[in-house]
C-alpha cells in the first residue's frame, strides 16, 4: 500500500529555507514520510508568526513549525501528523 502524501507549505527567504527543507527531507527519511514541499516567500496576514525573519512550515494552511526547528522536532511533527490522518 502506498503512503499517502504530507503536504506542506515552507514561508520564507534565504538560509533558513534551505536549511528546513533539508532538515525536512532528512526527518521524512527517517520517519518513512513522503512529503509534498511547496514554499513562498510572503507571509500569510492570516498566519501569527513571531519574527517574519525566519522561516515556517504550514500545513492545510495551520502552522506547524516557527523558526528552522531540529530535526528531531520535525520528526516527531512529521509522526503526529501521520497518525493523525
Amino acid at each position: 500500500m502506498k503512503n499517502e502524501v504530507i503536504n506542506l507549505n515552507i514561508i520564507g527567504k534565504g538560509n533558513d529555507v534551505e536549511k528546513i527543507q533539508k532538515r525536512l527531507r532528512c526527518a521524512a527519511r527517517a520517519t518513512g514520510t513522503e512529503l509534498h514541499l511547496s514554499w513562498q516567500h510572503e507571509y500569510p496576514q492570516t498566519l501569527d508568526i513571531a519574527a517574519e525573519n525566519s522561516v515556517a512550515v504550514t500545513c492545510e494552511k495551520k502552522l506547524l513549525l516557527d523558526g528552522p526547528g531540529t530535526t528531531e522536532e520535525i520528526e516527531t511533527l512529521l509522526t503526529r501528523l501521520k497518525n493523525n490522518r
